[in-house]
Order: structure tokens, then C-alpha cells, then sequence
């Protein structure tokens, strides 16, 4: 059911790994690992698992003031999508995942 929120409730995305590839000369497809926090409330203990997402982009020429920009592309049936894994494991390397760095300033 549905209701308010919990003070202290949250849903955070870190994106940790991504991998592409080309499926046209304007089109790409884009997988993103995260790590997914989470957790109830404040009393409740935070949580994370992995979660991986792919989506299809096109490149738009002129889409915005500066030039062209980045489309997603919405697809009827899902896409393929690797396994989670671990940043380091033989099962990420295997996937085919590409580590982001994390640059903290």
C-alpha cells in the first residue's frame, strides 16, 4: 500500500562499471552497472545489491543550441543486458564491464 515516506528512507544509484557497442554509425547501445542503496528509514539498516541497466542512444545532429546531443530509444521488447558483478571478479571481466573511476576533487 501506499503512503508517506520514512524519515530517513533513501534510494541511491552509484554507477561503477559501463560498457557500449556500436549498432549503426548514430547508434549505440549502453550498459550501466550500479551499486544500489537502500533502506526503509532511519532505524533500518542500509542495504546495497548490484543492478545493471541497457538502453539503446541515438546521436540527434542539432538536438540542442550547441550541436547534436544524445536520444534514448525506446524499445518494445527489453534488451540483452550482462550480469552483475562484482568490480574485480573473473564473472565482471567475463561480462565484459568497463570499471568507472571515481575522480573525487
Amino acid at each position: 500500500t501506499a503512503g508517506p515516506v520514512p524519515a530517513g528512507a533513501h534510494v541511491v544509484a552509484r554507477p561503477i562499471a559501463v560498457q557500449w557497442q556500436a549498432q549503426g554509425v548514430d547508434r549505440v547501445r549502453v550498459s550501466v552497472l550500479a551499486e544500489v542503496e537502500q533502506a526503509a528509514g532511519e532505524a533500518q539498516p542500509a542495504r546495497a545489491e548490484l543492478a545493471a541497466v541497457t538502453s539503446d542512444v541515438v546521436w540527434v545532429p542539432g538536438a540542442n543550441p550547441n550541436g547534436g546531443d544524445w536520444r534514448y530509444l525506446l524499445s518494445d521488447s527489453p534488451l540483452p543486458t550482462p550480469q552483475p558483478a562484482q568490480i574485480g571478479t573473473e564473472e565482471f571481466n567475463a561480462a565484459g564491464w568497463t570499471a568507472i573511476q571515481e575522480v573525487r576533487q
